[in-house]
């Protein structure tokens, strides 16, 4: 009787071993997660108000810059989602595509243009796009 207690106890004991580590792998994910999703959007603190709205290049590319360091860029029906920052006075893309190549541009705002020269990341050059 006391061998079948003390198998019971150490059957109790395995499953809250097994259960508090199942535990702490989930929490270690929601934290892992919440860090990465807070990466890609805790960018308020770097943005350039005047740089906020729509910009469009050539007709059918346009940038779009909101308040929350999130934007996109859509060129013809294809959209690409990035999140964004100013950094020493640098505009810096940061697309979620993988795929995508992030982007860093030097900018200049003049009432209702923004003008990018392409740094690193880019094909270089100087583009002028014109806020909708």
């Amino acid at each position: 009787m006391e061998h079948k207690q003390e198998s019971t106890k150490k059957s109790k004991t395995s499953k809250i071993i097994w259960i508090t580590i199942v535990a702490i792998l989930i929490v270690l994910i929601i934290v892992v997660l919440v860090l990465k999703l807070n990466k890609k959007t805790n960018n308020v603190e770097n943005i350039d108000t005047s740089l906020l709205g729509t910009y469009s290049y050539e007709g059918d590319t346009k940038y779009k810059f909101d308040k929350n360091g999130r934007g996109s860029l859509s060129v013809g029906k294809d959209k690409y989602n990035y999140s964004y920052k100013i950094e020493d006075s640098k505009l810096i893309i940061d697309f979620d595509d993988e795929h995508v190549h992030d982007a860093t541009y030097s900018y200049q705002l003049d009432n209702n243009s923004l003008k990018l020269i392409g740094e690193e990341g880019t094909a270089g050059g100087e583009y002028i796009l014109y806020k909708d």
